[in-house]
């Protein structure tokens, strides 16, 4: 899936398919508080569409809506990685735009980015991690601001990586306790296991084709085991761990922030070769409305979400409980006092 191979209105008709849709209707309406011209900006609000990245955004628009004089508007769940950061980078100046009608010219100016993500999935993509998570901002930070029109404010202490999980019956049975385990088991000719995965993920630079190439999998034996039926199966954004919990699949690819891994009491594979970078989170805005308070406030968020259980939580109130993004998003920035 190449940045210059979708388009907007082709995400849009992909977006939010993790069965919350219902709860983002109004999410493009603009914020229309009186604001004094000359100390007001236009801005735009954007997401990926899966439950943490509409909180983040609900987030980011309560706060910025709420806190500054600026104008908002948002274009929450506005499609996979590629697409959120080609609608990112393909933003109209203000002068070139005419018609804030036409979604193309809406195209946002603040969204959350993963460090990870920025370093090996958005161009120009990096191979190798860094060895920390500092460093691996420090390197994010650097690159993006120099190739790119945009500013990266600060990180959480915790990240959300990818990993694989399975079920603990099963991972006992096929005696898969790392990835290393499944190359194993795949290049012996065990072309049992079934494994649920995003296609964002299936052609991302840190996804599958380098994650076998990491590991070691035998090409003939892993296009073997693909090619059958069901081997792979693509999923959208975030419904892997459900069909791993219905028995659709045997392994089943999810965030280290999803809910499900603790409800489901699923068992994660250990990426014992260090295959991932560190995926800690990120505002990224661009630089024209990168002024103090837009920075500040959007800091503030990132101040707040302190831990990997408090992300699991409030991911959880919209996949287990079906909660409005919107509404989590208010509740938790209110019990932090930030609203």
């Amino acid at each position: 899936m190449g940045l210059s191979t979708i388009t907007r209105r082709q995400v849009v008709k992909r977006a939010g398919a993790v069965g919350i849709v219902s709860s983002l209707a109004g999410c493009q309406e603009t914020n229309t508080q009186t604001t004094e011209t000359d100390q007001s900006l236009e801005i735009g609000v954007g997401s990926w569409s899966f439950a943490e990245q509409y909180i983040l955004g609900q987030m980011f628009y309560a706060m910025l809506s709420e806190q500054t004089e600026h104008q908002l508007f948002r274009e929450i769940g506005y499609g996979s990685n590629a697409a959120v950061f080609e609608g990112f980078t393909a933003r109209r100046a203000y002068e070139d735009r005419t018609d804030l009608s036409d979604p193309d010219e809406r195209a946002f100016h603040v969204y959350a980015d993963y460090t990870g993500t920025m370093w090996q999935a958005n161009p120009p993509t990096n191979e190798q991690p860094k060895q920390t998570p500092e460093s691996q901002y420090t390197a994010v930070k650097a690159q993006m601001e120099t190739e790119y029109d945009l500013s990266v404010l600060d990180m959480t202490p915790f990240q959300n990586s990818f990993a694989f999980a399975m079920k603990p019956e099963d991972a006992e049975t096929y005696g898969i306790e790392t990835l290393s385990d499944l190359a194993a088991s795949v290049n012996s000719g065990n072309y049992e296991l079934t494994v649920a995965m995003q296609q964002d993920f299936y052609d991302r630079t840190d996804g599958w084709t380098r994650l076998k190439e990491h590991y070691g999998f035998n090409d003939e034996q892993a296009n073997t085991w693909e090619n059958q039926q069901d081997g792979i199966e693509l999923t959208e954004i975030g419904a892997e761990a459900g069909y791993l919990n219905r028995g659709q699949v045997d392994i089943g690819l999810v965030y280290t922030t999803d809910p499900q891994i603790d409800e489901y009491g699923l068992t994660i594979i250990e990426d014992d070769q260090q295959f991932w970078p560190y995926y800690n989170i990120v505002p990224v805005v661009a630089n024209e409305v990168a002024v103090p308070d837009v920075k500040t406030q959007l800091n503030s968020v990132i101040g707040a979400l302190t831990s990997v259980s408090t992300m699991r939580r409030l991911n959880g109130r919209v996949i287990n409980d079906g909660a409005d993004p919107a509404k989590v998003a208010r509740s938790y920035l209110e019990s932090e006092g930030l609203l």
